[in-house]
């Protein structure tokens, strides 16, 4: 959950005296706002196409996603575990767009992908369908 702390400062501080709290001239208060970033997030982060390709070729699967706020983290899933950069996979970020790069896809690498971002600790992700032709 994310909270915003604001301090708040008056251009006649005696606005802001309270004797009660100590004559204090400042005053804190905090929000959440997740649940709005969750429906920003959804509304911009384009989806995910279903792909075929076939045995042997490079894929590549690319996410747009909203550049302001900047992504805190972006992850790539293939049938729910989590992919890393390797000599099969190369992930990448640059201006926003995530990109999962398959450099030879085999029967084994069909299934679901979902590229998944989080900001401010909020996810959201999209998911694609990989089928993968073998050669005949």
């Amino acid at each position: 959950m994310t909270h915003v702390t604001c301090r708040l400062t008056a251009k006649n501080r005696d606005q802001l005296r309270n004797p009660t709290l100590g004559n204090r001239v400042w005053a804190t208060f905090t929000f959440t706002f997740v649940a709005l970033l969750y429906r920003l997030l959804s509304a911009c982060l384009q989806p995910l196409s279903n792909q075929s390709a076939r045995q042997g070729e490079r894929v590549t699967l690319e996410c747009a996603v909203p550049a302001y706020p900047a992504p805190d983290r972006v992850q790539w899933f293939r049938n729910e575990i989590e992919i890393f950069s390797s000599p099969d996979y190369t992930i990448s970020f640059s201006l926003g767009t995530a990109t999962l790069v398959i450099a030879e896809v085999f029967p084994e690498d069909a299934g679901t992908y979902r590229c998944m971002i989080t900001v401010n600790d909020v996810p959201n992700s999209t998911s694609m369908y990989l089928q993968v032709a073998g050669q005949q």
